[in-house]
């Protein structure tokens, strides 16, 4: 009988620990802990306890137990306190996000793809790729993406939609379409008229080194400009970008709404690196190195003289 109990026992104990294993539920062990080892215990709720918590099986004493509770706790501050300022400052966190995310992608192009010694770094390529993270990819983005995303599909829809397993999401035809819409919007707007515009714009103002830049030039130039380079790499471009986005859009889209932010981080850094590789260099360096590297992110119209 005593076997039989403490086998019940232990199964209970290995459900609640991965059903709900978690800072307070760490919490909780560490408690369950301190009140076996006060009391002397070494049953088999004592020694998993101890055992969770990395503490060896053997001692006991307030003062190790104090030591054990304000460890988890201080984690546990440590990722609400996290969480919190993610949560009740979205915009300024998701600027700061983007801005760091996007300036250390370019440096690990530099450093590590094209072999750069770090005082070979080219910070006015840097600063380019800082400043469009922090306006474009940051602020931009997250009106675009949150706020003017959900004002037209609908927050309530949207989340219905994200919340469903994928077997009832195939099934939503609303929700299909909705998803469907955010990823034409991203595709055909989003990216053709303000990404790329915003980027070569930005590029041609801190980066130029044409003859035609001078000190002191009007905007009206830097547009000229824009508008000469744009017209030779848009459909290349448009093209490499949505090879990129769509399939990872249809992830982002598709997962819980919390999630949606931390998953563009993860898949844009991915991006910058290629973005930065790929257009980062004032003459848009090496098309063979890249078309090498990424042959399928990489699409060359075919004229008709060809």
């Amino acid at each position: 009988m005593l076997a039989k109990s403490s086998l019940a026992r232990l199964k209970s104990i290995s459900f609640t620990a991965t059903a709900k294993w978690n800072a307070g539920h760490k919490v909780l062990v560490a408690k369950q802990f301190c009140s076996t080892s006060n009391s002397g215990g070494s049953g088999v709720g004592g020694v998993l306890s101890k055992a969770r918590l990395g503490v060896a099986a053997g001692g006991s004493g307030r003062g190790r137990c104090s030591a054990v509770l304000q460890g988890v706790q201080g984690k546990r501050s440590l990722m609400t306190q996290t969480g919190k300022l993610i949560e009740t400052h979205p915009f300024i966190s998701q600027v700061l996000i983007a801005t760091v995310k996007t300036s250390i992608a370019d440096v690990v192009v530099q450093m590590v793809v094209e072999k750069k010694k770090f005082s070979d770094i080219d910070w006015r390529r840097n600063l380019l790729f800082t400043t469009f993270g922090c306006i474009y990819l940051g602020a931009a983005g997250y009106l675009f993406y949150v706020k003017v995303f959900g004002r037209i599909f609908g927050v309530k829809e949207m989340a219905k939609f994200c919340n469903q397993g994928w077997r009832a999401k195939l099934k939503n035809t609303a929700g299909l379409k909705i998803m469907g819409a955010q990823l034409a919007a991203d595709a055909l707007i989003l990216q053709p008229v303000f990404y790329w515009p915003t980027f070569y714009i930005f590029k041609e103002s801190l980066m130029s080194d044409s003859e035609d830049a001078v000190e002191g030039e009007s905007f009206t130039a830097v547009l000229e400009r824009f508008v000469a380079r744009y017209t030779n790499t848009f459909w290349e471009d448009n093209f490499g970008m949505t090879y990129f986005w769509v399939p990872a859009n249809v992830i982002i889209f598709s997962v819980p709404l919390h999630l949606r932010m931390p998953l563009t981080h993860f898949f844009s850094f991915s991006w910058c690196m290629i973005l930065s590789f790929w257009r980062g260099a004032e003459k848009d360096g090496n098309a063979e190195e890249v078309e090498e590297v990424a042959p399928k992110l990489v699409v060359v119209p075919v004229t008709e003289d060809s």
